[in-house]
């Protein structure tokens, strides 16, 4: 056990990528049991941690496309839309780090309309591109609204 099984003799080892066998004997190889004291070791981590973090990276992207702009006064008074003096804040994403690349939002919430609307979905998914369905009964400004503050582009 303390030679691997070279003590028998010659031992044939199979390695992996080359054809033929490979034999090994004793005078290959050599085992020493060693106890050594070490003083001062050197740690060389598998993982490197930059200061410049992703956190700090995605903090930069957000900060970049953030954008706050003043609401305008419906001429209908929607119970959604924000008060009179309050500004929307939103993202203008790049595509490559926007959670969805495209939102479906049906202009009305007929019947009629919803399953193509579902069809362009998966259509969507299919394509392997992200996206999202609004089909709640707001109006379409505030839905437009709630797609710039999720920084779809």
């Amino acid at each position: 056990a303390e030679y691997m099984g070279l003590e028998a003799g010659p031992t044939p080892i199979r390695v992996e990528g080359v054809e033929a066998e490979v034999v090994l004997d004793r005078s290959m190889a050599s085992f020493k049991k060693v106890m050594k004291k070490t003083v001062g070791r050197n740690y060389t981590p598998s993982v490197i941690e930059p200061s410049f973090g992703i956190g700090r990276i995605l903090w930069c992207v957000l900060e970049q496309t953030y954008f706050v702009r003043a609401a305008e006064t419906p001429a209908v008074k929607d119970k959604s839309a924000p008060a009179k003096g309050e500004k929307r804040a939103g993202f203008s994403l790049p595509a490559r780090v926007a959670p969805y690349k495209v939102v479906l939002c049906p202009l009305m919430n007929k019947e009629q309309i919803l399953p193509h609307v579902y069809e362009l979905g998966a259509a969507c998914a299919e394509a392997g591109v992200a996206y999202k369905v609004d089909d709640t009964g707001v109006p379409i400004g505030r839905r437009y609204a709630r797609t710039d503050e999720l920084g779809v582009p």
